[in-house]
């Protein structure tokens, strides 16, 4: 009955006695069947969506469902776009779409991907804004130095913001080069840490990080520095006598 409108009841759409145009779609003369088709009368809206949308593209719409998985964006009357739950952020984790939009909130997307034969549309905010995690990942190698502040503490470890919504785990053992017996009474959130990094997953989106291992290394730097300093010598009336006999 409508390319768009999910039609739950035929009630929905027309009345004893309405006058409607159809389409014979099959006829079953053993049992006496038609199956008449009433959207077929029009061109299927979603075949001019291929046209008119592309991946890539901007568009705005307004929040029509949610979901646990995603909401659904109309762009159009009968045109819906999906927005996956896990396509509204690039660092939040987002458990829920109702934490961030609401049904009848106006939305701004990017198109990712069109399935005009089975009507999806799949859109997403977050590629609104450059993949801040490939942005870390390309300028940032095992190795490095960097500083961060303590975002939470858990049991094993700490969680240290590095900015952008990005975090990175320094585990308990990497701390510090001592033993650290109770975490939360030696560390506070807030707290600036300069660290090594040690591990890097781009598929994962995970740091790995540790203080200790940038004690360790400035230690052996200093080392390194005291043993090229040469101790000054003075010179004696002895040294005097022997560098002129040596000139003579």
């Amino acid at each position: 009955m409508s390319w768009t409108k999910k039609v739950k009841s035929a009630k929905g759409m027309v009345n004893l006695g309405d006058m409607v145009e159809a389409i014979i779609l099959q006829v079953d003369p053993e049992n006496r069947r038609i199956s008449l088709g009433m959207k077929q009368v029009t061109p299927n809206p979603w075949m001019e969506v291929a046209e008119k949308y592309q991946p890539g593209q901007i568009v705005t719409g307004t929040v029509r469902n949610i979901t646990e998985f995603g909401a659904f964006v109309e762009l159009e009357e009968g045109i819906d776009g999906l927005i996956h739950v896990s396509d509204f952020s690039w660092t939040k984790k987002i458990k829920h779409p109702g934490e961030v939009v609401k049904k009848g909130d106006s939305v701004t997307a990017k198109v990712l991907s069109l399935d005009p034969l089975n009507q999806r549309m799949s859109l997403g905010v977050k590629q609104m804004e450059p993949n801040v995690w490939e942005i870390f990942f390309d300028s940032h190698h095992v190795g490095d130095t960097i500083v961060g502040k303590i975002a939470r503490l858990t049991d094993f470890g700490a969680f240290v913001d590095l900015g952008d919504g990005i975090e990175g785990l320094v585990h308990v053992s990497e701390l510090s080069r001592k033993r650290v017996e109770e975490i939360q009474k030696e560390f506070s959130v807030a707290q600036e840490l300069t660290m090594k990094i040690v591990k890097l997953d781009p598929t994962e989106h995970r740091i790995g990080l540790s203080v200790k291992q940038f004690e360790q290394d400035q230690e052996r730097g200093e080392l390194e520095a005291a043993k090229n300093l040469q101790p000054f010598k003075k010179a004696t009336l002895a040294d005097a006598f022997q560098k002129a006999e040596r000139e003579d």
